[in-house]
């Protein structure tokens, strides 16, 4: 079982996500800042964050995953991703990016890759 930290300021995302990880078999962890994110990394497999979010943005977290958890997978989901930003995220170690409005099976599919290739492999 895949345990995955999803990262959202907004609720209803949050929620949706968790509800359709589980069903797919997930253990799913819940942040809803960049700050509560970092607090529950401890046994989790792949983290999923939005880019746009109050207080810590997406970058900013991946930033400081990548400073405690080289190896630890995350997933950007983003409705506003610039070239530049993608750009960074992938310097600052982002596996793969994905467009909101986002297919779920697509996600499920990031989500098993990159359980079993973390980035860099």
């Amino acid at each position: 079982m895949t345990t995955v930290l999803v990262v959202d300021d907004e609720p209803g995302v949050r929620f949706a996500l968790t509800e359709v990880l589980v069903d797919r078999g997930h253990r799913v962890i819940a942040a809803a800042s960049g700050a509560e994110a970092l607090e529950r990394l401890d046994g989790v497999d792949v983290v999923v964050t939005d880019l746009a979010m109050p207080g810590m943005d997406g970058l900013e977290l991946v930033q400081q995953i990548a400073a405690r958890a080289p190896a630890l997978p995350v997933i950007l989901v983003t409705a506003c991703g610039s070239e530049h930003a993608l750009r960074i995220a992938s310097s600052r170690g982002v596996c793969r990016c994905v467009n909101k409005p986002f297919d779920i099976d697509e996600l499920a599919r990031v989500i098993e890759q990159a359980r079993r290739r973390p980035c860099g492999s």
